[in-house]
């Protein structure tokens, strides 16, 4: 079979929907400010990368594929957000004996050092295999990446690739540089004086200051020509701090990333959920979890599912919200299994939660209360319909006397019999 066909033959199953074990969410996109600079050129962003994972093992190497794709100069977008990506990335690990790249036109420089760098490799190019004209790249790291040294050496070959596509930042010189504070040191308080140098034919400067890198949740704004920055209202709990600092050079944003640790010392917890009570009974099939801030903790991802760790009822950033409404959760008295990501110095942690779901409408219907057993009467005379009476002579002296009590103890005759 020609490498063509093959790879396009497993290529265009892999990209229907997969029911993929959930992994640990990614720091989520967040688009620089959409403000135009003095000069009229755009506001500066990373190359925005997605990474679709194919299968298990693939899906175990995205978090260390994505981080060395963040040295490279991506911004590393969750799956959701792949329709605002300028490359995607589709990976598998289990499909076949040797690797495999296939790869848009667009991305061809991509599937060549692919192949370059995993021995045995091969690459095609099919543009039809891929919908949209986003650059698209597909590697098949094969059932040797198994080793944890097998699956380092096929995350760099994959690394490789992706640096043909990235932007030209971390390897273009002449770039401003930030020279206070010392970068990688402690900042002084909530409010601080970014300086750097002013670089050469650098045309424009922009800061970034955020919670992870590329990040600007905590302060975005064209610089000019300015080689400094005063920036206040800064985290004060030891939390790290990364900061990106673009220079505008040849028509093109480029940049430099440093890290801080916030001052002050916090120790940091993950939030932790309060409503419902964990291990309660669900009240239907709409409910609205609520859970506490923690401490330093920077975002919140929550997973619903049907197993541990799993997303299948619910996946979603939550950003800096302490509550949400999850829909259409099962009401059949099964276990709800929930998991709250805290995003702690960079880090995603979590804690896990069960719950029982609803009960079904039929398991709720009332049991059938017994009935007494119908009081029964003494037979009635065929003459006058009242009750018949034995003759005390023809009794017995133990049905005389059981009788006598009854008489005494009640009146047998219904009140409707006529005296």
């Amino acid at each position: 079979m020609q490498p063509r066909i093959l790879l396009a033959s497993l290529l265009v199953p892999a990209l229907l929907p997969l029911a993929s074990p959930a992994q640990e969410p990614l720091p989520p996109f967040s688009p620089p400010s959409a403000r135009m600079e003095r000069s009229g050129n755009p506001a500066p962003r990373a190359t925005r990368l997605v990474i679709v994972p194919l299968d298990d093992r693939a899906a175990s190497l995205r978090t260390l594929v994505s981080e060395l794709a963040a040295l490279e100069g991506f911004e590393v977008l969750p799956p959701e957000l792949q329709n605002s990506a300028d490359v995607r990335l589709y990976l598998r690990a289990s499909e076949s004996d040797s690797p495999g790249a296939l790869s848009t036109k667009s991305a061809r420089d991509a599937a060549a050092a692919f192949q370059r760098s995993a021995a045995g490799a091969r690459a095609d190019i099919c543009d039809s295999c891929f919908s949209g004209g986003t650059a698209s790249l597909y590697l098949d790291l094969g059932r040797s990446a198994s080793t944890p040294t097998q699956q380092m050496e096929a995350a760099l070959a994959v690394r490789n690739a992706l640096g043909t596509l990235a932007s030209p930042g971390p390897r273009t010189a002449q770039k401003g540089e930030i020279i206070s504070p010392a970068p990688g040191s402690t900042l002084p308080g909530s409010a601080v004086t970014f300086q750097w140098t002013p670089g050469e034919g650098v045309q424009q400067f922009w800061l970034m200051i955020g919670l992870w890198p590329g990040g600007n949740t905590l302060y975005s704004a064209d610089q000019g020509l300015l080689t400094s920055a005063p920036v206040s209202g800064l985290p004060t709990d030891g939390r790290t701090i990364y900061v990106r600092l673009w220079s505008y050079i040849d028509n093109q944003w480029v940049y430099n990333d440093y890290q801080y640790k916030a001052a002050g010392s916090v120790t940091p917890v993950k939030a932790q959920i309060t409503d419902p009570a964990p291990g309660s009974t669900l009240p239907g099939s709409t409910v609205t979890f609520r859970w506490n801030t923690g401490a330093a903790v920077a975002r919140y991802f929550l997973f619903v599912g049907q197993w541990q760790g799993g997303n299948s009822l619910f996946s979603q950033d939550m950003g800096t919200s302490l509550e949400a409404t999850v829909t259409n959760l099962p009401t059949d008295g099964s276990n709800v299994h929930v998991r709250l990501w805290s995003l702690i110095d960079g880090l995603w942690q979590f804690n896990d939660y069960t719950f029982k779901a609803a009960p079904s409408r039929l398991s709720k219907r009332p049991l059938p209360r017994p009935r007494p057993a119908p009081r029964s009467l003494p037979p009635r005379s065929p003459s006058s319909g009242a009750p018949a009476r034995r003759s005390p002579a023809t009794s017995s002296s133990s049905d005389a006397g059981r009788v006598a009590t009854r008489s005494s103890a009640r009146t047998w005759e219904p009140a409707s019999v006529p005296r």
